[in-house]
């Protein structure tokens, strides 16, 4: 009788020791296809932003190449009105210099006195 409880008991710790084996075995297994979903969740997400990301940057770079083309123009639109605007800088100036000119030629002309013909005759019959 002994022998027969002893051996139940046996079985009965072996079954136990079993049982814990194989949900220690079943935890193992869940964890690895767990950690490998996670991994290839990762990878899909990874791929997803790369995409994105690869999008984005093509978007940047025409942005970008459009406005340094605009920049470029704004330069070249800058340069050609300085130069427009030192060429009227000039004209300006060498407008004043005419009118001072013809200003002086006036007044030397009409309000500077001027000997008199017949004054002239007056003093050498004299």
């Amino acid at each position: 009788m002994e022998s027969i409880i002893f051996s139940q008991n046996m079985v009965c710790k072996s079954n136990s020791k079993g049982a814990r084996f194989d949900w220690f075995i079943e935890s193992q297994r869940l964890r690895l296809l767990l950690q490998e979903q996670r991994k290839q969740q990762f990878a899909v997400l990874t791929k997803k932003i790369k995409s994105r990301a690869c999008v984005l940057l093509g978007q940047k770079h025409v942005e970008i190449a459009k406005a340094t083309n605009k920049t470029m123009e704004l330069q070249n639109l800058l340069k050609r009105l300085e130069m427009e605007s030192q060429a009227w800088q000039r004209m300006t100036h060498e407008n004043e210099a005419m009118v001072f000119s013809l200003n002086n030629h006036l007044i030397f002309e009409f309000l500077e006195p001027r000997p008199n013909p017949y004054q002239r005759l007056l003093f050498c019959s004299l």
